[in-house]
């Protein structure tokens, strides 16, 4: 999850906040900012 605007992780952005993720991106979501989830998965 990144950033584009800023170069910043939701990561980074949570750890600075002190908050969860999860609350975070909820947070994000009703202030009408968009957020793209994306995930790798590794399968071997």
């Amino acid at each position: 999850m990144h950033y584009s605007q800023n170069g910043v992780s939701i990561g980074y952005c949570t750890q600075i906040s002190g908050a969860m993720e999860e609350d975070f991106i909820k947070y994000l979501r009703e202030n009408h900012i968009m957020v793209y989830l994306s995930y790798s998965h590794n399968r071997e």
